[in-house]
């Protein structure tokens, strides 16, 4: 975990902002084909992305898992979110759902 948070702080550094594609997030695929040609941002997923993009690094579960434990101990002012679905409270995928905005506008939201 150290090696991860270490890794985190460094690209903190580099980037404007870190992006982590949640694999348990339905739409992740989706997701990753709009932020692809974002590159102002870094994108961490371990889905494979049906293009690649210099902004997305690949990376395995377990680094996933260290992510999401590190984005919910720590408070990083909006540099480093998480894309998934939150089922327990209300966000930005019920307005998709509800049409009210599209997709792609909903994932520029989170930058």
């Amino acid at each position: 975990m150290r090696a991860v948070k270490d890794k985190l702080e460094q690209d903190l550094g580099i980037y404007n902002k870190l992006i982590l594609v949640d694999s348990a997030f339905d739409r992740a695929e989706e997701a990753l084909s709009v932020l692809k040609d974002c590159m102002d941002v870094h994108v961490y997923s371990c889905i494979k992305p049906l293009v690649c993009a210099e902004n997305i690094e690949m990376i395995d579960s377990e680094i996933e898992k260290c992510l999401l434990k590190l984005y919910y101990l720590y408070e990083f002012s909006n540099r480093f979110v998480v894309i998934n679905e939150n089922k327990q409270f209300g966000n930005v995928w019920s307005y998709v759902n509800a049409d009210l905005i599209t997709f792609e506008d909903a994932v520029r939201c989170y930058l």
